[in-house]
C-alpha cells in the first residue's frame, strides 16, 4: 500500500474536465497526496472527433491542467486497466458523470470496482441531472430512476430540489454546492458590458427532442434575430453536444463563435444571455448576466425548473429580452438571484470550497484509519456519509508512531418505527430478529406510536402539530423509517419530515392485508 494516499479523479465525458477542474487544484493545494486523472478510452475517441479547432481541445486542457496540478494521467479502457491503476492505493475517488446509465458506464464501472480503501464520491455535473432533477425529457429518454455506484453523491441544491434522487440513494447525499464556483472570478467593479449578447445551444439534448425536434426552431430565431440587428451577438455551442458545428451551419452575419472552456470566458462582460433549458443558464446567472430561457413556440418543453426567469421563443421576443437587458439589467440580476434562492443552491464560492475540503480530508483520513481498525459494516454507507460530512465525531486511537488516527468506528444505524401501537407484528417482524444487531451497537431504534401523535395534536392547530412532529422525526435523527401497519394520525406529516431528514422509508404489512 502507497505511504501517500491518492485522490482520483475519472474522466469520462468532455465536459468532465470542467466539472472537476477546480476540485483538481483544490486538491493540489490543500492535500499532500498523489492527485491522479483515470481517462477513459471514450473520452480520447470523443475528444478526436471534434469538428474544426475543437478537435483535441479537452485533451490539451486536461494536460494542462495535469501540468499546473503535478498530476499523472492514467488511460483505461476496461476493467484490468481499472484494477492496475488502484493496486497499491488508497484515498477518494471523484467520478464527474456517475450513474447506472448507458452513456455514464465507464465512470459508472469505474466507481464500482475502486476497492474497500478508496471513499468513492459523484460529482452533479449540471443542474438538471441524471439521478438528481429530471425534466420530462430526461424522463421520456431514461425513465425515472437511476442509481450511483458511488459512496457519497455531491448535491448543488437543497434535498427537497432533487426530487429525483431516489430513497435507495438519498442516504448517499452530501449537498457541496456547484465545483464551478470553485474556478469563478467575480467581475471587477465598473466591469464593461461590452461583448454583446451571448446565445448558447444546448440542441443536441434530449429536452429539444421531446414532443418534437425543436432545433431548427431555435435556429430560426437566432437567425431572424441577427438580422434584425446590427450589433454583435456570440454563439457558443456545448461543449460536447456541439450541434451546430457538427452540422456545419454557417453563421448569420454579425454572429462570431465561442468555442473556449467555460472557465476561460467572462461572461460578465456580456450585456444578455440567452439559451435553450442547460446548466449554462445558471453559469450567466451566477456571473450576474440577464438571462432568459428559450422554449420552442409550442410550449412542449418542460421548462419548469428555470421558473421566474424571462422565456423568449420567437425572434421578436428575443429583440424585446434584449432591449429590457439594456435598459432593466439589476431588476433581472435580482430577480435571477431570487431564482437561485427559490432552488437551494448553494452560491457562495467559499462555502463549496470548505465543504469539498472538508469531505477530501475526512474521506483520506477515513481510509487511512481503515489499516487500524476493521472495515465498516457493509450497512454502513449511510454512517460513513454522516462522517465524511463532519456530522458526527470518530473516537482516536494511536497508530503505530504513536500519533492520533482516525478508526472507522461508525455510529449505530439509527431507525424510528411508527406503529398504531407496539404490536406483535412488530415485535417478530423487527425489534426480536435485529435484537442482536442493537446489542452490539450496530443499530438504534425509537419507536412512536398512535398515542404520541394524538397528544401532538391535542389543543393545538394542524400546523403546530404537524411541526411538533417533524421534531419529533428530527430528534430521532433516523437514517430509515419503517411504518408498520401504521396510517393513523399525522402519517403524512411523519413522511414528509423523512424525507425532508433524507431518511430511506419503509412501509411494511403482514397478513391483515385488507385491514
Amino acid at each position: 500500500m502507497s505511504a501517500r494516499p491518492s485522490v482520483i479523479f475519472v474522466i469520462n465525458l468532455l465536459q468532465d474536465v470542467s466539472v472537476v477542474r477546480g476540485l483538481a487544484y483544490l486538491v493540489a493545494r490543500e492535500f499532500d497526496v498523489d492527485l491522479i486523472f483515470l481517462v477513459s478510452r471514450a473520452f480520447m475517441a470523443r475528444d478526436r472527433k471534434g469538428p474544426g479547432n475543437t478537435r483535441h481541445l479537452w485533451r490539451r486542457e486536461m494536460e494542462q491542467l495535469a501540468a499546473d496540478t503535478g498530476a499523472d494521467i492514467i488511460p483505461f479502457a476496461g476493467p484490468a486497466d481499472l484494477a492496475a491503476a488502484y493496486q497499491g492505493r488508497r484515498g477518494v475517488v471523484f467520478g464527474a458523470s456517475e450513474s447506472d446509465l448507458g452513456a455514464h458506464g465507464e465512470t459508472h464501472t469505474a466507481l464500482a470496482q475502486a476497492p474497500p480503501h478508496f471513499l468513492t464520491v459523484t460529482l452533479q455535473h449540471g443542474l438538471e441531472c441524471v439521478g438528481f432533477l429530471h425534466n420530462a425529457g430526461h424522463v421520456h429518454a431514461h425513465g425515472e430512476n437511476a442509481a450511483f455506484a458511488a459512496d457519497v453523491v455531491c448535491g448543488w441544491a437543497d434535498a427537497a430540489t432533487l426530487t429525483s434522487l431516489t430513497a435507495s440513494q438519498r442516504a448517499k447525499l452530501l449537498i457541496t454546492g456547484p465545483p464551478m464556483l470553485l474556478q469563478r472570478t467575480d467581475p471587477a467593479p465598473g466591469a464593461r458590458h461590452d461583448a454583446g449578447g451571448l446565445v448558447c445551444e444546448n440542441l443536441h439534448s434530449v429536452r429539444l427532442r421531446f414532443g418534437g425536434d425543436h432545433a431548427p426552431s431555435f435556429l430560426e430565431a437566432f437567425e431572424e434575430f441577427c438580422a434584425a440587428r446590427p450589433r454583435k451577438v456570440t454563439l457558443r455551442p456545448h461543449p460536447a453536444g456541439r450541434y451546430t458545428l457538427k452540422r456545419g451551419r454557417r453563421l448569420p452575419r454579425g454572429a462570431q463563435l465561442e468555442t473556449r472552456p467555460l472557465y476561460k470566458v467572462d461572461l460578465s462582460r456580456h450585456t444578455f444571455g440567452i439559451s435553450a433549458p442547460s446548466t449554462i443558464l445558471l453559469d450567466m446567472m451566477l456571473a450576474d448576466l440577464p438571462v432568459a430561457v428559450w422554449r420552442d413556440p409550442g410550449g412542449a418543453m418542460d421548462v419548469a425548473t428555470y421558473r421566474g426567469l424571462p422565456r423568449v421563443s420567437t425572434a421578436a421576443d428575443w429583440l424585446r429580452f434584449e432591449r429590457d437587458a439594456a435598459h432593466h439589467r439589476d431588476a433581472l440580476v435580482a430577480r435571477q438571484r431570487a431564482v437561485m434562492a427559490n432552488l437551494g443552491l448553494v452560491s457562495d464560492g467559499a462555502e463549496v470550497y470548505r465543504r469539498f475540503a472538508r469531505l477530501i480530508a475526512r474521506g483520506l483520513a477515513l481510509r487511512d484509519g481503515e489499516e487500524l481498525a476493521p472495515e465498516p459494516p457493509a450497512t454502513g454507507v449511510h454512517s460513513r456519509l454522516r462522517w465524511a460530512a463532519g456530522e458526527s465525531a470518530l473516537p482516536r486511537v494511536a497508530s503505530a508512531a504513536g500519533t492520533a488516527t482516525s478508526a472507522t468506528v461508525s455510529p449505530p444505524r439509527r431507525i424510528l418505527f411508527v406503529a398504531p401501537t407496539k404490536l406483535p407484528t412488530l415485535e417478530i417482524a423487527f425489534l426480536e430478529p435485529l435484537s442482536p444487531i442493537a446489542q452490539a451497537g450496530d443499530i438504534a431504534h425509537t419507536l412512536l406510536v398512535e398515542a404520541d401523535f394524538v397528544a401532538m395534536a391535542d389543543g393545538v392547530s394542524d400546523e403546530d402539530a404537524r411541526a411538533r412532529v417533524a421534531a419529533a422525526v428530527h430528534g430521532a435523527d433516523p437514517d430509515q423509517v419503517v411504518f408498520c401497519r401504521y396510517n393513523g394520525p399525522l402519517a403524512d406529516a411523519v413522511l414528509a419530515a423523512a424525507r425532508q431528514h433524507g431518511a430511506a422509508v419503509l412501509y411494511h404489512l403482514d397478513d391483515d392485508i385488507l385491514n
